[in-house]
This record gives C-alpha cells, sequence and structure tokens, in this order.
C-alpha cells in the first residue's frame, strides 16, 4: 500500500487488488508495523464487515472478505425485462401448520446443536448449547434468530398465482436448508432442507 495523503490526524493509504482469472473470495486485514511494533487492523467481533478494529495479534477468522465476480458474466435479457422478488421463507407465508415449532423446549421441538466442533456433520453431547426454535405469533414482533412464525416452502407454492398477479417474473429465496437460524444463513446441513 501507498500513503497518498495526510491531515493533522490521519494518513491515507491505497492499494490495487486485480481481479483473479477465475472468480474468487479474497479474505485480508491489515498489518500495521510501526518501528518494531505491530498490530492487527480486523473485522471486529460482530464479524459484519463493517467498521473493525485494532488487535495486539491476527486471527484471520476476522479477516475481511471481497468477492470477485466472472468478469465475462452477463446478464441474461430474461432477467433485464422482469421484477425479481426475494423471499425470506420464515416471514412469507405459513402453508403447512404441521412443521411449526411448539417453542418451549420439550420433546417434538425443531431443535439443533449451535455448533459442529469435531466437523463431519455430526453432533454430540460436546458440542455447544443447542437452539430451540421459539414458535411466534404473526402478529408479535421478531425477536431474534431462533424465533419462528411459520413460514414455509409450502407457502410459497400456495402464493404463486398472487406472486404472478404482482408481475413477479422470479423469486429468489432464503437459504432453506437445515439452520438454527430462521434466516437460513447458518446452514448446518446442505443436503436437509430445514424441517
Amino acid at each position: 500500500m501507498t500513503k497518498i495523503a495526510s491531515t493533522l490526524e490521519y494518513d491515507f493509504w491505497e492499494g490495487t487488488i486485480l481481479s483473479p482469472l477465475q472468480p474468487s473470495d479474497y479474505f485480508y486485514s491489515f498489518f500495521l508495523t510501526d518501528g518494531t511494533e505491530t498490530d492487527y487492523y480486523s473485522d471486529d467481533e460482530g464479524l459484519d464487515g463493517g467498521v473493525g478494529k485494532m488487535y495486539a495479534s491476527y486471527n484471520s477468522g476476522r479477516d475481511f472478505g471481497i468477492v470477485f465476480y466472472d468478469p465475462g458474466f452477463t446478464t441474461p435479457d430474461w432477467h433485464k425485462q422482469t421484477v425479481g422478488y426475494q423471499i425470506f421463507l420464515d416471514r412469507f407465508f405459513n402453508g403447512d401448520l404441521s412443521n411449526d415449532a411448539i417453542g418451549d423446549g420439550s420433546s417434538g421441538d425443531i431443535t439443533w446443536f449451535e455448533w459442529d466442533s469435531n466437523g463431519d456433520g455430526s453432533f454430540t453431547s460436546e458440542d455447544a448449547q443447542r437452539v430451540f426454535a421459539i414458535k411466534r405469533d404473526w402478529t408479535e414482533l421478531p425477536t431474534g434468530g431462533n424465533d419462528f412464525f411459520g413460514g414455509d416452502l409450502k407457502g410459497v407454492f400456495n402464493k404463486i398465482d398472487y406472486l404472478k398477479d404482482l408481475g413477479i417474473g422470479f423469486i429468489w429465496l432464503n437459504p432453506f436448508t437445515e439452520s438454527p437460524d430462521n434466516h437460513g444463513y447458518s446452514v448446518d446441513n446442505y443436503k436437509s432442507v430445514d424441517p
């Protein structure tokens, strides 16, 4: 990186990263050396790609990320001429009442282990706490990642005509594989539809 400007309080640095030939993800942190001391600037504990913070030691798990896309990709014409609609399944429409959570942690609730500590897809008593799906009513406000309102794939199928009448040409679904979160992005099993 090269220093390109300075004020009384800040130095401004710039660097260039060339896009790879194949689409890929790059991860990075900043190593700041002043004399013999080195500090590290990475993402903060929220791991949200936001402001970040300084650390005394480097941890690759806090790296920022850059996603590179295929420069040869062209948007299909059908996509340019239609309206898309993203569906967060749990918040869309409850089409199957039989798969709703009970919500009190009793037998029969939908439960997940928070982490797979051995990395092989099996969950044991040594894994972190279990997450119970809390059943919410449509009139309640959301409270967190494990509050479920009951929207499901059957609900999307039931509303296809409604979406067409709105002029929707394609839908984009939040992940719907097995996950401890209502939004589906913390995947436990890519090969299983969330119950």
